[in-house]
């Protein structure tokens, strides 16, 4: 990974991490998930290097052996600008389901830092920002509408980690043979996007099970995903905004 250019690859944009201590590109993208501020992450034989360079990842150099990713669990929560986050619906904005910040020394105005406020927030849902004013939604069903508001921005927090490679893995708990019904709620959607988003608005949700033939697993197990087993045509992903210390 580098910065700027190809030669931009300052120690002050990134922290390193021995492979003693991750030992998995797994856990070198769930460091990434859990430290405020990281854009991506660079792994390799030696180690991981979570980067929070302001400016993102701009660029990369071929290095064998290296792996290099970008990060961005913010997305648009309608695909649109000029967005204000709400509720159940285009009318609901009750000061319950955020908490509003104004610059001062606990938030920057930026958008970087709103960002920040969310991923060290639990259970963030997402943000609305407007320049120097900032709304970290916990709503427990999420954002689950916009209404037109000039100049803001709502972005969904989706902070979701494909578990082994992700493709083509059915969601286990414990071990690849530990698959008990009562680990999940089972139910059917058209794509991986909307499954997520039943996800992110269920309480205690900490992953899904998606099926190309629109089979959706919502797993709530306390302890999470912890492992996976094959499955040709499934997906499996974490949900990132839980302590992941049960499988680090």
């Amino acid at each position: 990974c580098r910065g700027a250019n190809e030669s931009d690859n300052s120690e002050a944009h990134w922290k390193f991490h021995s492979i003693s201590e991750v030992r998995t590109l797994e856990a070198c993208e769930m460091r990434c998930i859990f430290t405020a501020g990281c854009v991506g992450i660079e792994f390799n034989r030696w180690g991981c290097e979570v980067w929070m360079r302001s400016g993102g990842i701009e660029t990369s150099v071929y290095a064998p052996g290296y792996q290099c990713f970008r990060y961005e669990p913010f997305r648009s929560a309608d695909g649109f600008d000029d967005r204000a986050c709400r509720g159940a619906n285009i009318d609901d904005n009750n000061g319950e389901h955020f908490t509003a910040y104004l610059t001062s020394s606990s938030f920057d105005g930026t958008l970087l830092d709103c960002k920040r406020l969310c991923t060290t927030t639990s259970s963030c849902k997402g943000i609305e920002y407007l320049n120097g004013r900032c709304e970290v939604w916990t709503r427990s069903a999420g954002i689950g509408a916009t209404a037109p508001a000039l100049g803001l921005q709502c972005l969904r927090y989706e902070p979701f980690l494909n578990v082994e490679g992700g493709i083509d893995r059915a969601c286990r708990g414990a071990d690849p043979f530990d698959d008990w019904p009562s680990y999940y709620t089972l139910t059917s959607t058209s794509s991986v996007q909307e499954c997520q988003q039943l996800c992110m608005g269920t309480v205690g949700c900490n992953g899904i099970e998606y099926s190309r033939d629109g089979r959706c697993e919502l797993w709530t197990r306390d302890r999470g995903i912890g492992s996976s087993a094959s499955s040709v045509g499934s997906i499996c992903m974490r949900y990132g905004s839980w302590d992941p210390s049960e499988v680090l």
